[in-house]
């Protein structure tokens, strides 16, 4: 099965009657169906925070923390505790997203 798209028009599917439709999206199409509502956690080093959050670069580099991304990509939260992320998640009633 092999599914195109191009901006002119909806997708061309050859070899199947069906494609999932988002799996034919773009990616800003796809960050706007969560908003705030869904988020992605990782774990990130104090190093990688610091490029990522400029505000963030006096954290200790050898250091992991939870960082938590909408489906935008735009840091939500980080937390250096698996408690206070799971109070964070609680609190803003969001939907957290499995990234595989």
């Amino acid at each position: 099965m092999i599914a195109t798209k191009d901006n002119s028009g909806p997708a061309q599917v050859s070899g199947s009657p069906f494609v999932h439709p988002l799996k034919l999206i773009n990616a800003q199409q796809f960050a706007a169906l969560g908003g705030n509502h869904v988020v992605f956690v990782r774990p990130i080093s104090g190093s990688e925070l610091g490029t990522l959050i400029p505000e963030a670069s006096q954290m200790p580099e050898d250091a992991t923390f939870h960082l938590v991304m909408a489906a935008n990509g735009v840091p939500m939260m980080v937390s250096d505790s698996i408690e206070a992320l799971n109070e964070w998640i609680g609190e803003n009633e969001v939907e957290v997203a499995e990234r595989h």
